[in-house]
């Protein structure tokens, strides 16, 4: 098929009396001057599915269901332009779909110089429709009537045309270029939304890592079929794509450069873009480039808007909320959120899924940042960061159960804990970015209130990462006490990582400096904390002293409730040696204490550690409706990871009690969220306590696939005892399923493990199943299971 674009007819002999037309005539050939769309190129990756979903629309066996129109919008450099003709072309190669050709017009909406009104536009338009320009109206609306009959008529003939309108500046520049028949359809590509317009919008969104990769390896093989460089090195190719932020234009450039360069590896080109003060640098080629794209846009912005967009590079984290844009900018709220939602007409923020969430593109970020004054930028980021400091401790005192000094009305409308959740990624950022900075006094003071909470929701590598820096900066400063105070929670987040040693040293610092400025709190604190990493190190005399001894302090000090905390750690520690109703008696003193001083959290804890103590003895009824009412408890907290905890033991009470549907339901949703709070041991406990169930319901199969994934995540965590635990725990599937040598290498596996890591038991019972095994000689698994 053809995909010939010129006009099959013009049309002439019009009449335009009082804003009516007369009889419309067609001449034999139409005015060439815009006859055609422009060439499209060959290397078009990455937007398949945006191409087909235009192709989709302006089909017209799709019939009038909806918009014969579609707006092609995004940031500058996203390849509207390139989609818009790679459309355009497929179209007109379609047979039947528009054999009255196309009509193209770009009407530079972003050039002050040379942007074309309506009336022009039309004009223009008219007279590659072959209309005389003596025929033409002389007003913009005679204009837009007479080329929407024009077109209707065209239609009506059938001879439809395509029409495609590129770089639309605004809706009133388009608004009387759209047709009015329902045959005729419209291409516009505009970096506004247009979202007041009647035709369908499709965003454009920065290219994948594999997208990204993909255009610039058919960029550099149409330049030559040789040249392999993204095949020889693929991870710097990807990383290539990342750093030009998934922006087609930036891809091109570069892949032109690597193709005049063509000795240079993909690996010299990463290290310039990654070390360069601004990344817009490297992306020029003669007189075009990222900036000159970005110039465009910029240009046009009210002053408002134009300086908070310089002031966004400040933003910490990968997005942003309109209360930390109004900070910046010195607006206030509902100015700044106009202010924003002009940015985002524009395609130069990105607003989010949630509600006064947005994004600024990392090469607008780089952009912004070079536009910025150091006067004005230094300004808006202190003013910047001591808001977010002073809300964040109002947040985290809330969220302590506490009563903040000076409550003040939560910005875009969320509540303590949605703002907390929402803005902790991007105080991480912040923290970064203060001690970066040199700031210490700040990068502490966030730290202190930031730690506790991402330590609570299980963010470990974000709390390291923060505590960390704080802790350098507490020693720049001279800060003792609050060094000590980091120090003891960065022991927590290591613990969590599994780096007991150094979680050991970390404690031991802190409680060295505690007992030289005789704080009795604080190092009751440090004690407590050593005593949880003794007890990961399988120490559990040492912990269970740690806990006894932190609980005489904290009593000694008055905080009743870290006193009751530390009798919960010392009640579970004594369940692990044995000593069930030790357990029992202290978790029942730590749960009087919590309820005394009204901590729901604390009472939820200690009612979940007070069932499972009564699991172990057997009173399995009662500990199942313990557990339940702990479920309850932490479910009205809103606090997610207290909650998987309490239902993943809820479920291991329904297991054990033989109610085994009920099980499976709590243990599902405790799963999704261990995930989502990326506590990887606790997803790997879940799974392997619903394989557990599995095997109660003989379902081997599905069990050995959960057990295989729970120890894979115990092999990735390091944590070799509960790695030996799932992997005894999976025997006895595989023998079911009469894998009989491979549950044998499975025990000497876990064997090998318990006595590593001290479990002289856990190391007895694999061994007497490997004899009982080995005994039958492979034969059957007894039908008793695992010993």
């Amino acid at each position: 098929m053809s995909t010939e674009n010129t006009m099959s007819g013009g049309l002439a002999g019009v009449v335009v009396q009082a804003g009516s037309i007369g009889s419309i005539a067609l001449p034999d050939r139409p005015d060439p001057a815009l006859n055609g769309l422009p060439p499209r190129t060959p290397a078009f990756v990455g937007r398949e599915e945006e191409l087909e979903r235009v192709l989709r629309i302006l089909d017209p066996a799709v019939g009038e269901s909806g918009p014969r129109s579609v707006v092609i919008s995004g940031l500058p450099g996203s390849g509207k332009t390139e989609l818009l003709l790679q459309a355009g072309h497929r179209a007109l190669g379609e047979p039947g779909w528009f054999p009255g050709g196309c009509l193209f017009l770009d009407l530079r909406g972003y050039d002050e110089r040379q942007r074309l009104s309506p009336k022009r536009a039309l004009g223009s338009l008219l007279r590659a429709l072959g209309v005389p320009s003596d025929h033409i109206p002389p007003t913009t609306a005679e204009r837009a009537a007479f080329y929407r009959t024009a077109l209707a008529e065209l239609a009506d003939t059938g001879r439809r045309v395509l029409v495609v309108l590129d770089n639309v500046g605004n809706s009133g520049q388009l608004r009387n270029l759209l047709p009015g028949d329902t045959g005729t359809a419209t291409l516009v590509s505009s970096r506004n939304s247009l979202a007041d317009v009647d035709a369908a919008l499709l965003t454009l969104r920065e290219l994948s890592t594999e997208g990204g990769s993909r255009l610039l390896a058919e960029v550099l093989r149409l330049a030559s079929v040789e040249d392999d460089r993204v095949v020889a090195e693929p991870e710097e190719s990807d990383r290539i794509a990342d750093l030009c932020g998934g922006l087609p234009l930036a891809l091109r450039i570069l892949g032109a450069s690597l193709a005049d360069t063509p000795a240079r590896p993909l690996s010299d080109l990463r290290r310039e873009l990654a070390e360069s003060r601004s990344r817009l640098d490297v992306l020029q080629r003669d007189n075009s480039g990222v900036r000159a794209a970005f110039d465009l846009s910029y240009r046009r912005l009210p002053k408002d808007q134009a300086q908070l967009f310089r002031l966004l590079c400040l933003t910490p984290g990968p997005d942003f909320s309109t209360g930390t844009a109004a900070q910046l900018s010195g607006l206030d709220g509902p100015r700044a959120r106009t202010a924003l939602t002009g940015l985002a007409r524009m395609h130069l923020v990105d607003q989010r899924e949630s509600w006064d969430r947005w994004r600024l593109h990392d090469l607008l970020q780089s952009y912004a940042a070079d536009l910025a004054s150091p006067e004005e930028g230094h300004e808006a980021f202190r003013r910047l960061f001591i808001y977010l400091a002073s809300r964040l401790k109002e947040a985290v005192t809330l969220f302590r159960g506490g009563t903040p000094e000076a409550l003040g009305e939560w910005p875009d409308n969320l509540t303590f804990s949605e703002w907390l959740q929402a803005e902790s990624t991007c105080l991480v950022h912040a923290v970064a970015g203060l001690h970066g900075a040199g700031d210490d006094l700040l990068t502490m003071a966030i730290a202190l209130d930031l730690a506790p909470y991402l330590l609570e929701q299980h963010h470990v590598d974000d709390a390291c990462m923060t505590l960390s820096a704080a802790v350098t900066s507490s020693r720049r400063l001279g800060e003792k006490k609050r060094e000590a105070v980091l120090l003891t929670h960065l022991g927590l987040a290591l613990k969590d990582l599994r780096s007991l040693k150094k979680s050991v040293r970390a404690h031991k610092a802190a409680r060295r400096i505690a007992r030289e400025h005789g704080d009795v709190h604080l190092e009751a604190a440090t004690m407590n904390h050593l005593g949880l990493t003794r007890y990961e190190q399988r120490r559990f005399s040492d912990s269970l002293r740690l806990h006894r001894a932190a609980a005489r302090l904290f009593k000694r000090s008055d905080y009743p409730q870290d006193r009751a905390g530390a009798l919960l750690n010392a009640a579970e520690t004594l369940l692990k040696m044995g000593r069930t109703q030790d357990s029992y008696k202290l978790s029942q003193k730590a749960e009087r204490l919590f309820r005394r001083h009204d901590d729901a959290h604390g009472r939820a804890q200690a009612q979940g550690s007070l069932a499972v103590a009564l699991r172990h003895d057997g009173r399995l009824g009662e500990a199942a409706d313990l557990h339940a009412k702990a479920v309850s408890e932490a479910r009205s907290l809103h606090r997610p990871h207290t909650l998987a905890i309490e239902l993943a033991n809820y479920g291991s009470a329904l297991m054990e009690e033989g109610r085994l549907d009920e099980a499976v339901l709590a243990m599902k949703e405790a799963l999704p969220l261990f995930q989502e709070i990326k506590d990887r041991r606790g997803e790997a406990q879940a799974l392997g306590n619903l394989a557990l169930v599995r095997q109660r319901q003989k379902g081997w199969s599905g069990a050995l696939d959960m057990h295989a994934r729970a120890c894979e995540l115990f092999f990735e965590l390091n944590d070799d005892h509960f790695l030996a635990h799932e992997l005894f725990n999976t025997c006895n599937a595989l023998l079911r399923l009469g894998r009989h040598s491979e549950a044998v290498d499975t025990l000497e596996t876990a064997a090998g493990l318990f006595a590593m890591t001290g479990d002289e038991p856990g190391e007895l019972r694999c061994r007497d199943w490997l004899a009982e095994i080995v005994a039958l000689h492979g034969a059957v698994a007894r039908k008793g299971g695992a010993p």
